[in-house]
């Protein structure tokens, strides 16, 4: 899980109140974990998964200075209490975050000495793992492949981080690395976590919303149901440059954004697959904006499910509508992460992991709006490519460009019938198209 939708009205953004120091010996802050947190920390408790591991790489091209370099890590260690946080366990077995007052990154350093030795790193990178008994809940590698040309590794456990929290560390890195003052942040992310704590799930919302869920059939699927992580396989959805702006005309004039536009025509396209009008849909939402914590390291991305009760509707401007009216809807009541409220409503066991069988995510990335002003340093790229749920769309819109790609698992659905699918989708976007 990486980011989404944001869980954001400009006119309801809330204030959180720093909570005190609570400073003793090595330590700045020690206190109770996000509901988020805490989930992540439960699920691999349970479970020897892998699937928490992030790691994204830059690559950069100018010479580096070593010590330079070190020396602006610590920097932006220093700015964030995650990458000085570790998770300790007390006698009830219950775990919080202990945030340490100082604590010294080392990065690991290493030569590339040719373009076998560049695979082998990889493969091995896509091997690493970080757990929550770990004291460092992330490492930095910098590998140099010529005088002007390197790699940034950055590995971090999603306890501490998620896809804006990457996109933070590049570029508050870059910053100290050029020497440029660092932006102190208002609250820390111990700030949000404790006020999460107090908040507590609309039970009775969701378990109206709840009382008709099932786990949906996807025609040629496999009985298999599987919410463990594994090798996520994807298959490209191809839409032309035009097609793209006639989808965008048609998304502008029904007043929705892109992450809203392909959200409906993924309920259509499950509509007309199955023939179900009650569909239960996984997404992850992000509390970043609501609590202020745009430019904070943390896990601000949690898992959330949608329902969507989909009547007559004539066209695609009247789905629009439904779909909008039940994300917002349910937006408003997606301040805890649904293992919480599956845990509170004491959900079945089959219906805990409803968000992970079918998944929609759209992350939308601006590198731009990071402030990275060195061209030499590239878009950040994720390494690993674990999922979790059984079949979803993806949406990558980078700056102008936009991925569209189903993914699933293959031992729930054939390679060969996601192709299939893919076709439908392409041939769906094109007769909506053809409609206007």
């Amino acid at each position: 899980v990486l980011s989404s939708v944001s869980l954001h009205k400009e006119e309801e953004k809330l204030i959180i109140q720093k909570v005190p120091y609570d400073s003793f010996g090595d330590k700045e802050y020690s206190g109770a974990l996000s509901s988020a947190q805490e989930g992540v920390w439960l699920y691999e408790m349970l479970h020897n998964d892998n699937k928490f591991t992030l790691i994204g790489m830059v690559d950069i091209y100018e010479k580096i200075d070593e010590q330079k370099f070190k020396k602006a890590i610590n920097r932006v260690v220093e700015k964030h209490d995650m990458l000085r946080m570790q998770i300790d366990i007390n006698d009830e077995f219950i775990p919080y975050q202990n945030v340490l007052k100082r604590r010294k990154c080392i990065p690991k350093i290493k030569e590339i000495l040719s373009d076998n030795n560049l695979k082998e790193e990889l493969i091995k990178l896509n091997e690493k793992k970080i757990t929550t008994d770990s004291k460092n809940l992330y490492n930095i590698e910098l590998w140099k492949i010529k005088n002007t040309h390197y790699k940034l590794i950055v590995c971090m456990h999603h306890i501490i981080s998620d896809e804006a929290s990457f996109q933070i560390f590049i570029k508050d890195l870059n910053d100290a690395y050029l020497g440029r003052a660092l932006e102190i942040n208002e609250f820390r992310y111990c700030d949000y976590a404790y006020y999460d704590r107090k908040r507590k799930p609309d039970l009775q919302f969701w378990g109206n919303l709840l009382s008709e869920s099932y786990i949906l059939s996807i025609p040629g699927s496999k009985a298999t149901i599987d919410y463990n992580s594994s090798i996520g396989k994807t298959v490209n959805i191809n839409i032309n440059m035009y097609e793209l702006e006639k989808l965008k005309e048609i998304f502008k004039r029904n007043q929705i954004t892109l992450y809203m536009g392909f959200y409906t025509l993924f309920v259509k396209f499950l509509y007309d697959l199955t023939g179900e009008r009650t569909l239960y849909i996984g997404s992850p939402v992000s509390t970043r904006e609501k609590y202020n914590m745009q430019n904070v390291i943390g896990l601000f991305a949690q898992m959330s499910i949608f329902k969507f009760e989909i009547g007559n509707f004539k066209n695609f401007s009247d789905l629009s509508i439904m779909v909008k009216n039940s994300v917002v809807s349910i937006l408003d009541h997606a301040s805890k992460s649904f293992d919480v409220i599956a845990n509170e409503l004491k959900l079945p066991a089959d219906l805990k992991g409803l968000p992970f069988h079918v998944h929609y995510n759209y992350i939308e990335e601006n590198t731009k709006e990071y402030g990275i002003m060195n061209d030499n340093w590239k878009p950040l790229e994720y390494v690993k490519n674990t999922i979790q749920h059984n079949f979803g769309l993806y949406i990558e819109k980078r700056n102008e460009k936009i991925l569209i790609q189903f993914t699933f698992k293959e031992s729930y659905l054939d390679h060969s019938k996601v192709r299939e699918f893919a076709k439908r989708f392409e041939k769906l976007i094109r007769n909506i198209i053809g409609e206007i």
